[in-house]
């Protein structure tokens, strides 16, 4: 594995999702618009595609007023960087879009209660509202 992959699959994608997990929670973003994301991505086994249809489906929610904005976009952005990284090389680019989106999601049902920048902030986001 080449170490731009590495930092990204074990740092970087952390950060990521802390702030789009953060903003669908203080958003009060329904829990069923982030599975239809990640069920969207998985819906197809070619992970160009499937990052693709995931990105079109954010649009329409955002559209339809079921994703805010500024979720919305930051993961077609985040979703973006992700596709340009490893459009090249599926099997990263699934396990990079599949770990993102898990950890979204999982990021959201934690309920932090502001909108972290990082996987740092988030941990002490989650520490000090117990």
């Amino acid at each position: 594995m080449s170490l731009d992959y590495e930092k990204f699959i074990n740092e970087d994608i952390y950060n990521l999702a802390s702030k789009v997990g953060s903003i669908a929670s203080v958003r009060n973003v329904d829990k069923s618009q982030v599975a239809n994301i990640l069920s969207t991505f998985e819906s197809t086994s070619n992970p160009v595609d499937a990052l693709r249809l995931t990105v079109t489906f954010i649009a329409r929610q955002i559209m339809r007023g079921e994703i805010p904005r500024d979720l919305g976009f930051q993961l077609i952005k985040d979703l973006k960087d992700i596709h340009d990284k490893f459009s090249t090389e599926g099997d990263k680019l699934k396990a990079a879009t599949t770990k993102y989106l898990y950890l979204f999601k999982w990021i959201f049902e934690s309920k932090p209660r502001i909108i972290v920048n990082n996987f740092e902030d988030f941990l002490n986001a989650i520490i000090g509202a117990r």
